[in-house]
C-alpha cells in the first residue's frame, strides 16, 4: 500500500514560513494537544484556535496567547462570538494552511472551507478510538472533499485508506519528540518518590489517560502480580477514570505500592525518575509517552500493537502479546534483574526515540504545505 510523503525532501521555497492555523479541540491534556503546543511553539508563523476554553485552575497546557487566532482572555461569551468573524481573520492574518486536529476541529473546518476559497485544509488524524464509530467513514469522505488527511502513523494511514480514501489523499507525517525530553539527573525528580519507598526499589512509571483503551487495569494487575517485589509504580494521568482507578489500588490493597501523581506538568522529570515504563495501551495511534520515556533514557515494556510493532524498531523495546499481565509482570521482573538489559534498552530506545525529532516534522509539514494543490484543493 503507498506510503507517499515519507521521505525528507527539498522544501519548497517559503513553505517554512506561511503562516499555518493550527485548530484543537481543547488546550488541555492529550497527545495531539502536546504536538499542536510543540509546533505552535517552535514554528514560525503557526497561529491556533483552541475550540473549547479552559476554566482557571484546570490542568493545560501553556499556548502562547499571542498566537492565538481569536482573543485568548475574552470571556467565554465573547469568545464565542468571535467565531462569526474567524473566516475574516484568518484572511486578514494572511493564513494559507488550516490544520484541524480531533473531532470537533475536523468539523469547524469542513464548515470553514467554502468561506476560504484559496486556502488549503488538512485533517490530522491521532486517535485510533474513534475509528471504529458508525459516523467516522462519513466524517472521513466529508474532510477529504475539503483537504488532505494526516496520519501519525503507517497503521492509522492503512486504516484511512481502508475506509475508501484514496492513497494520494493521505498523508503520513509522524509524531515528534519535543526537545525538552532528554536524559538528566534524578535530582529534579526525588520529590515524586514516595518517602516510605526503600533505596534500590525499582521505579516503574506509567503516564496515560485514564480510560479503557489505555489500560490502566493492566498497570494495577501488573502491580498486583509484583506485590511481593522491591518495586514501586509511579502513575501520571487524570481522565474519566480516575476514580475507578485509586478504588482498584484500594480493593487489592496496593495503596503502597502504587502512587498516583495525577497530571505532571514536568513530564521530563518525571520520565527521569523511572527504571522502565510501562506502556499497556490497546488502542494506540502513534503511542507518545513511550517516545518520551525513550528519549530521556528510560527502558519500555510495551503491547504488541500494530502500531507498536511499527514504531519500536527490534530490540529498543520490550513488546508483549495486548494483554498478557502476567507477561507483562515477567518482562518487567527480568529486566529489574538483568542491568544488562536495561542499559542495552536504555541505549536503543534513545537511537529509536531520536528518529521523530521536531525537525523531521516540521521538513515534513513543510513539504505538504508546499506540494502543488490537489485535484479538492483547487
Amino acid at each position: 500500500m503507498e506510503c507517499w510523503r515519507t521521505g525528507l525532501r527539498p522544501v519548497p521555497k517559503g513553505a517554512m514560513t506561511e503562516p499555518v492555523l493550527h485548530i484543537i479541540d481543547h488546550i488541555g491534556l492529550g497527545g495531539a494537544q502536546r504536538i499542536v503546543h510543540g509546533l505552535v511553539r517552535h514554528t514560525p508563523g503557526a497561529w491556533f484556535l483552541a475550540l473549547r476554553r479552559y476554566k482557571q485552575g484546570l490542568s493545560r497546557l501553556d499556548f502562547p496567547a499571542q498566537r492565538s487566532i481569536l482573543p485568548f482572555n475574552a470571556t467565554r461569551l465573547s469568545y464565542l462570538l468571535s467565531f462569526v468573524t474567524l473566516a475574516g481573520r484568518i484572511r486578514r492574518a494572511g493564513i494559507r494552511h488550516v490544520h484541524c486536529h480531533l473531532t470537533a476541529a475536523w468539523m469547524l473546518g469542513i464548515l470553514l472551507r467554502p468561506l476560504l476559497p484559496g486556502v488549503r485544509f488538512y485533517f490530522h488524524e491521532h486517535n485510533a478510538a474513534r475509528m471504529s464509530a458508525l459516523t467516522y467513514p462519513l466524517l472521513l469522505r466529508l474532510a477529504c472533499a475539503c483537504g488532505t488527511i494526516v496520519a501519525v502513523s503507517v497503521t492509522i494511514q492503512s486504516e484511512v485508506i481502508a475506509h475508501g480514501i484514496p492513497p494520494r489523499d493521505v498523508a503520513y507525517i509522524p509524531n515528534f519528540v519535543d526537545p525538552a525530553f532528554t536524559p538528566g539527573e534524578r535530582g529534579d525528580s526525588a520529590a515524586l518518590v514516595p518517602a516510605g519507598w526503600q533505596t534500590g526499589t525499582f521505579i516503574i512509571g506509567a503516564a496515560l489517560r485514564m480510560t479503557d483503551s489505555k489500560g490502566w487495569l493492566d498497570v494495577v494487575a501488573v502491580a498486583e502480580e509484583l506485590r511481593g517485589e522491591p518495586v514501586g509504580f509511579l502513575v501520571a494521568g487524570v481522565g474519566r477514570d480516575l476514580g475507578a482507578f485509586r478504588k482498584a489500588v484500594n480493593a487489592r490493597g496496593l495503596a503502597e505500592k502504587i502512587a498516583l501523581l495525577g497530571h505532571q506538568r514536568d513530564m521530563p522529570a518525571f520520565y527521569r525518575a523511572l527504571d522502565a515504563l510501562i506502556f499497556p495501551s490497546y488502542v494506540e495511534a502513534f503511542g507518545l509517552a513511550p517516545m518520551e520515556a525513550q528519549a530521556c533514557g528510560v527502558p519500555v515494556a510495551a503491547y504488541a500493537s500494530p502500531v507498536t510493532n511499527e514504531v519500536f524498531q527490534p530490540g529498543s523495546a520490550l513488546l508483549i502479546p495486548v494483554g498478557d499481565r502476567v507477561g507483562m509482570a515477567q518482562a518487567l521482573r527480568e529486566l529489574r534483574e538483568n542491568p544488562a538489559q536495561g542499559a542495552a534498552l536504555r541505549e536503543a530506545g534513545r537511537r529509536n526515540a531520536a528518529r521523530y525529532s521536531l525537525e523531521h516534522c516540521q521538513q515534513q509539514l513543510a513539504v505538504l504545505y508546499g506540494t502543488p494543490a490537489l485535484e479538492n484543493d483547487r
